[in-house]
């Protein structure tokens, strides 16, 4: 028993097909390129995180000084903390650490890809207490 097929079924058929691989084919060939272009993301242990330190004032006479860190890299895996002066830690690559006496403080900046870099800041603007001059707080 054989059924008889009309010439237009058999062409929507073989157009269907058509249409099916070359819609794999263009997937194909977009994934490709999605791959070949993830080749230029930057991820390794040998690129170290940049770190930048700020002092709040640079004005002569201060009673308290807000240092601000901002870390950066270019590993696609970013910062995962800054380590503050008195050993504690800050998730992320924004910190503030706020100083009431002159003297060099370090921060260290730490990537998620293991690498750290440490740079120091010295304040030298906090007023120093004396006899002549007393700390009177403000308020």
């Amino acid at each position: 028993m054989y059924y008889k097929v009309s010439p237009v079924i058999i062409i929507v058929l073989i157009v269907m097909i058509v249409f099916v691989a070359s819609v794999g084919i263009v997937l194909a060939i977009k994934g490709a390129s999605k791959a070949k272009n993830n080749d230029n993301v930057i991820t390794s242990t040998d690129i170290e995180p940049q770190l930048q330190l700020e002092l709040s004032s640079e004005k002569d006479g201060q009673s308290k000084v807000t240092i601000t860190a901002n870390a950066n890299t270019e590993d696609v895996e970013g910062i995962q903390s800054i380590l503050l002066p008195d050993g504690s830690q800050k998730r992320g690559d924004y910190a503030e650490y706020e100083v009431t006496k002159n003297g060099k403080y370090t921060f260290e900046a730490k990537g998620n890809n293991g690498v750290s870099t440490s740079l120091a800041i010295e304040v030298k603007n906090i007023r120093e207490a004396s006899s002549s001059e007393p700390y009177i707080p403000e308020g």
